[in-house]
């Protein structure tokens, strides 16, 4: 081998290591990565000897005869050729002075050849990686992408361990990426991420293995990638607890923030921030976590999804709730819902806040001092603009639960912030919350704070000045043992307030507003006290003030049983009051129930100390001092009632007569006065009057019994008062609506029936006996001896016009024609006597059983007197009347056998007129054998 020779396959070995071992990686920024594949690296030098290098390698390739390094040269040739198109691709200029664009181009095209040319000389050469792997840098330099691809599948396919084979994958994958085929990029990118975790383009790749992943829309794919990426970052100490470290550089910095970017976009076409949580249940807490919901709220705050942005950041919060983070995730939140104009959220939002991360709470005892800081202004900030909005809240509701609410709020920025320039005005709008909240007792300690323990400020006065009204509130409602300790601080906050304050407005109310809570208290000699202050001082010209003092005044007295100086001062106050408005046209009226009530009073002493007289003309003084009083009917009543105790009828039914003209005591006493009324009326011999009464109250009866029992004495009222028809009337309506008691209801019926025993037509009269009867028989075993005897009575009246129209049948001719009219009328006046005598009333009993053998008597008798035919001779004639005796004999045996019943009742001591005269018909009928002895047999009622 010559000198040449050797020289030249050295010079080729030199630049086959600097080609292979010299290559330089370069800096790739997120913008780049997305928007286009990574570049080939450049060649780290320029030698100015190249081109004279290439001429060289030509001149042996051309003359040599020996080619033992004739691959060598070739491929060297071909690697020059590519070192200065890639040069002048980059810009870099010294090629011998520089080239024109066509030279280059023939330079470009000659490494393609030579690449070519060598791969035809050596197929299936082991080292063909290395020459595929510059042919498709050359093809990629002249923009034959598809050859360059093409170079690098044979690459892929026959040399997949070449050590190139990271970079050939990632070149593919940039390529198909450009070219939408993400699917065989990921397959690309994946290569390397699965194989080659210790390429240098191990990062880039993951990365590009994302964005494939995403273009198909493979979300779940593209968050497990990029995690992972996010996972390298973390252990490469470039993110930490608060984020993105400050040392990293910016091109670094916003690789992460793009790949976080990604893992945003992926999350949001999924189920947001609820799928982060899973993504993470076997991954663990990450220090990127917090980047990961930060900007996928984010990206729904740009998005303008308002919501689903504090959604996001509130989620973290309620995972991470002790995250040191948790606050400026929450105020993210609140900023979300204020661009989104979310405001109900808003306020729940910056409650939760101060829940959450306030002073006290469990978050704030684990932050470092440091972190309190942070948050402390949003705390005071959130605090105060709750307090207002509740406070405004409760103001329009007027609700008490309302104003606790904002009580609640003021009493946590006290708590939390003492110390704060505005805690005294806090203060005080706490106080006047729990003022209105009615916990009056919790707010005049606060009061009492604002006004004198702050250093002055705008509302010490007003404070002060409330303390008292609210003393004027407590004193109304303490309970007896808390009442003097309650007066004296009063009093003692009066002073103090008179002595901080003396310029103070309201220095002449402070003391009319003590005499009122000292009434209020009960305390009443230094309530008249305090009012005597305002009454005697003629500085004072407020005409409310005036007025107020001797309201309490008067009421003092009252409340002393200092009557008659009450009565006075109710006078004066009463004159004070306008009749302006309807507040003063109650407060009149409730002055002169006072002034009525002072009176009344007075009445009650006389009435106690038996001044009956003296009571009566103090009771009725009530009506003429104040006769709009609302007690003046009550005391008209009593002095009534004392009237009638001292049997002045006349002077007790005058006053109740004229209550009852007036409307309001006519209503209220209505039942008194008529009950007074009967019996004054029926003292002075009103009777018709009393009647009216009872009827009145009868309409007043709750009870069935009580109205059933007026009803009655009306009735018997209106009998009494000689007014027949009104009695019978009520009676009738008695019956009507009561068939119970029965007896009183029987009774009732027989007093009807007795009024019209005299009235025409009778047909009335014996309507009523006949309801008589009836009702008395349905009454079963209530039944008495005084029923059946009215029911007796009654049935034995009917049957008088019953007898009475048997007794009208006259036995004229055709005799047996009107014979059978008059026995028929015989059966039904002896069937009505007998249902009298079923009553088994002695009185009736006997009459009946008269009756009913004068019956028999009368046939017997009409049968002798009857109407003989015409015509007859004196023997036919003798013989018509033995016939006529032979029929009438048995019905005067009939009459004989009746009347001897009421004969025999003479043994049981039973003697009355009836009996008398059938003793009297007997003897007459009989006059010889009825002074025997007989046996009496039992008689047939119905003859055939």
């Amino acid at each position: 081998m010559n000198a040449a020779l050797k020289k030249g396959i050295l010079l080729l070995l030199v630049f086959i290591v600097t080609a292979c071992g010299n290559e330089v990686k370069k800096e790739i920024t997120v913008k780049d990565l997305v928007i286009s594949p990574i570049d080939y690296p450049l060649a780290s030098t320029v030698s100015a000897e190249r081109l004279h290098a290439i001429e060289q390698y030509q001149t042996y390739l051309q003359k040599t005869e020996f080619k033992t390094h004739y691959g060598e040269a070739l491929r060297r040739i071909a690697d020059l050729e590519l070192e200065i198109s890639e040069e002048e691709r980059h810009g870099v200029h010294g090629v011998g002075g520089g080239a024109d664009e066509a030279a280059i181009q023939a330079i470009k095209l000659s490494s393609i050849e030579h690449y070519n040319t060598y791969l035809r000389t050596y197929p299936g050469h082991e080292k063909n990686d290395l020459i595929l792997y510059q042919l498709a840098k050359a093809y990629s330099l002249v923009g034959e992408m598809d050859k360059a691809m093409q170079a690098m599948d044979e690459i892929v396919k026959d040399y997949p361990e070449s050590r190139h084979i990271d970079e050939v994958q990632f070149r593919r994958g940039e390529i198909l990426f450009v070219d939408q085929e993400f699917e065989q990029a990921e397959q690309a990118y994946a290569v390397i991420v699965t194989k080659y975790q210790q390429s240098p383009l191990y990062e880039k790749a993951l990365y590009k293995l994302g964005w494939s992943q995403f273009k198909q829309s493979h979300y779940n794919e593209t968050l497990q990638t990029y995690l992972s990426l996010l996972d390298i970052k973390e252990a490469e100490q470039k993110i930490d607890q608060y984020g993105i470290t400050a040392s990293v550089n910016r091109s670094e910095k916003d690789f992460i923030i793009d790949s976080l970017r990604v893992t945003s976009l992926s999350l949001s076409y999924l189920n947001g921030y609820k799928t982060i949580a899973p993504l993470f249940k076997d991954r663990g807490d990450k220090l990127y976590l917090p980047l990961i919901y930060e900007q996928l709220g984010r990206l729904y705050t740009r998005k303008e999804r308002y919501s689903d942005a504090a959604d996001t950041f509130m989620a973290f919060t309620k995972k991470y709730p002790m995250s040191v983070l948790s606050p400026s995730f929450h105020s993210l939140a609140l900023l979300a819902y204020k661009d989104g104009k979310l405001n109900s959220e808003i306020l729940n939002s910056k409650i939760l806040y101060v829940k959450n991360y306030g002073i006290g709470s469990k978050y704030w005892k684990q932050q470092k001092l440091e972190d309190r800081v942070v948050i402390r202004p949003d705390l005071i900030r959130h605090v105060r603009e709750l307090s207002f909005h509740f406070h405004a809240q409760a103001r329009k509701s007027k609700k008490q639960k309302d104003y606790k609410i904002a009580a609640t709020w003021y009493l946590t920025f006290l708590n939390s912030f003492p110390k704060e320039k505005e805690a005294a005005n806090m203060n005080f709008l706490y106080a006047d919350a729990l003022y209105d909240s009615h916990s009056y007792k919790q707010a005049l300690v606060e009061y009492e704070k604002s006004a004198y323990q702050y250093p002055a400020h705008a509302k010490s006065a007003e404070a002060g000045y409330a303390a008292l009204l609210t003393y004027n509130v407590l004193l109304k409602q303490p309970k007896q043992k808390q009442l003097v300790q309650l007066k004296q601080q009063s009093l003692n906050s009066s002073i103090r307030f008179s002595n901080t304050f003396p310029e103070d407005k309201h220095a002449p109310a402070v003391i009319t507003k003590t005499a009122e809570n000292l009434l209020q208290a009960k305390n009443y000699v230094l309530a008249t006290e305090f009012a005597k202050r305002i009454i005697d001082n003629q500085l004072i010209t407020q005409v409310d003030l005036k007025r107020t003092a001797w309201i309490v005044y008067a009421h003092a007295q009252y409340e002393l049983e200092l009557y008659v100086e009450a009565e006075k001062a109710y006078a004066v106050a009463i004159r004070r009051v306008p009749r302006k408005n309807k507040n003063d046209l109650k407060l009149r009226a409730e002055l002169t129930d006072k002034l009525a009530a002072s009176i009344y009073k007075q009445a009650e002493i006389h009435k106690a100390k038996g001044e009956n007289k003296l009571a009566a003309i103090a009771f009725l003084r009530v009506g003429k001092a104040a006769p709009s009083s609302s007690i003046r009917a009550t005391a008209e009543y009593d002095a009534a009632t004392l009237y009638m105790g001292m049997n002045d009828w006349a002077t007790s039914s005058s006053i109740l007569e004229s209550m009852r003209m007036a409307p309001s005591s006519g209503m209220q006493f209505a039942q008194g006065i008529s009950t007074k009324l009967v019996v004054a009326y029926t003292e002075l011999g009103h009777f018709d009057k009393a009647a009216k009464e009872l009827g009145v109250l009868a309409g007043f009866a709750k009870k069935p019994e009580d109205h059933r029992k007026l009803l009655w004495q009306t009735a018997e009222m209106y009998e009494k008062a000689g007014q027949k028809t009104k009695a019978n009337n009520i009676y009738i309506k008695y019956i009507k609506k009561y068939s119970k008691p029965f007896l009183q209801s029987i009774e009732a019926h027989h007093r009807v029936s007795e009024y019209y025993k005299t009235k025409k037509p009778a047909k009335q009269r014996k309507s009523w006996l006949n309801k008589l009867v009836s009702a008395e028989k349905r009454g079963g075993k209530q039944r008495t001896d005084r029923s059946r005897y009215l029911a007796a009575s009654a049935s034995f009246e009917l049957a008088q016009p019953v007898i009475l129209q048997f007794q009208k049948v006259k036995l004229s001719i055709p005799l047996k024609k009107n014979l059978r009219n008059k026995k028929k009328r015989m059966e039904i006046a002896i069937k009505s006597l007998k249902k009298v005598m079923d009553y088994k009333v002695a009185e009736f009993s006997t009459a009946s059983t008269y009756q009913m053998g004068e019956i028999y008597n009368h046939l017997a008798h009409s049968l002798m007197e009857s109407q003989r035919p015409k015509g007859l001779s004196v023997d036919e004639l003798e013989q018509y009347d033995i016939l006529l005796e032979e029929q009438a004999y048995p019905f005067e045996e009939k009459s004989v056998d009746i009347h001897s019943i009421n004969a025999k009742r003479t043994k049981q001591n039973i003697y009355d007129e009836w009996i008398k005269k059938s003793l009297a018909v007997l003897r007459s009928i009989q006059p010889i054998q009825y002074s025997k002895h007989e046996k009496i047999e039992s008689y047939v009622l119905i003859t055939h």
